[in-house]
């Protein structure tokens, strides 16, 4: 059915309609909650961004330029909920014997969930965002997104393919310890997408610094998961570091003032703090698998104590972009980072394991969601 509601959405005219929004909103949050498949689980918190932007471009003029765009987002979005569905059936009911169209769906799967292509989208739509609205034409700024996307997806999948031991223990439905794909197949993946990457940050870089921001995340997940995510908080700051990359590109084609140079700052403390509540959430995997992380060495409590400060911190120093604008879209943008921080905070100790997942997978979503219109 959700896949239902965003193909109408997504074709009609009259997606404009709030109480159609609304209703598409209303059928996700209950999949996100629950649904106990995991690919529908995964796929149903992007619903509800889209539904955001849904809501609010109705109002917001300067977003006018991106509806036909969006309706893209929900059609690519509802194509594989309806795979993900698909395999679902194949899998536990058997109602379809076709071996090839099983293997197909299975390998679709085993590469959207190795390359967390959702997040690389997301990624890149903080900086194409803001580069269209600014009067990039659509297809430059996702050019300009483009190496950085394939790095994070190369590095993803490098990721798992090192991490399958502890993925065995902490999230048996990544690709390799379900059995969508081997682990041979996503090395060659990882090292595929890391030389296209490359390649591409050659030919699309126009300046010396453009070019170092590729080459920095090109590298820095070659090393992440090579050496830095071995030592402790290194590996937290490090793979923090990693993921303001965009943001630091998105900045030199900006012609902002001086305060807009807080964005990355924030950005690296609430990605830190994110990032110490995924090692305290996979603590036991990490001290089975002989990696030192932070909640290791303080315990678990003072970690997640920890970073929930740094990323209230990183609220807090955003502060003087309010000062400075009389947006009430940033204002609004500014108290939903609040909100979500507290609401977080206060469900964390009361949640179990899968929902303390889903909290961090908010985050995830709240960031780029929240940047992006930061940055317009």
């Amino acid at each position: 059915m959700s896949a239902i509601y965003f193909v109408i959405i997504g074709f009609s005219k009259e997606f404009q309609k709030s109480r159609e929004i609304a209703n598409s909103i209303l059928e996700a949050f209950i999949i996100f909650l629950k649904s106990s498949k995991n690919s529908t689980r995964a796929l149903a918190p992007i619903s509800l961004i889209i539904s955001f932007f849904l809501l609010i471009a109705r109002d917001l003029p300067f977003l006018q330029l991106f509806q036909f765009r969006i309706t893209y987002v929900c059609l690519v979005y509802s194509v594989f909920v309806i795979i993900g569905m698909a395999y679902e059936v194949i899998k536990k009911d058997g109602t379809m014997n076709n071996a090839l169209l099983t293997t197909t769906l299975t390998i679709i799967l085993g590469i959207l969930q190795t390359t967390r292509f959702f997040i690389a989208i997301f990624i890149s739509l903080i900086i194409t965002i803001p580069l269209s609205i600014k009067g990039f034409s659509i297809l430059t700024s996702f050019l300009i997104s483009l190496p950085i996307s394939l790095s994070a997806m190369g590095g993803f999948a490098i990721n798992d393919y090192y991490d399958f031991k502890r993925d065995y223990l902490n999230k048996p439905y990544r690709a390799i310890p379900s059995g969508k794909l081997s682990r041979e197949t996503v090395l060659w993946l990882g090292i595929v997408l890391l030389i296209s990457s490359f390649i591409l940050s050659i030919f699309l870089s126009k300046t010396f610094f453009q070019f170092a921001l590729y080459i920095f995340t090109f590298l820095g997940v070659v090393f992440y998961n090579y050496i830095v995510k071995r030592y402790a908080i290194s590996k937290t700051i490090f793979a923090a570091s990693l993921c303001v990359t965009p943001l630091l590109l998105v900045i030199q084609f900006l012609d902002n003032s001086a305060i807009i140079y807080l964005l990355p700052l924030s950005g690296l403390l609430y990605i830190t703090g994110r990032e110490l509540l995924m090692d305290a959430l996979d603590i036991k995997g990490d001290r089975n698998s002989g990696i030192i992380t932070l909640p290791i060495l303080l315990g678990e409590k003072k970690t997640v104590s920890l970073a929930f400060f740094a990323q209230f911190f990183s609220i807090l120093i955003l502060s003087p972009i309010l000062v400075f604008s009389n947006s009430l879209l940033l204002y609004v943008v500014y108290s939903l980072l609040v909100l979500h921080l507290l609401i977080t905070f206060f469900l964390w100790d009361n949640s179990n394991k899968i929902y303390q997942s889903l909290l961090i997978k908010t985050m995830w979503l709240q960031f780029i969601l929240s940047i992006s219109f930061l940055l317009i």
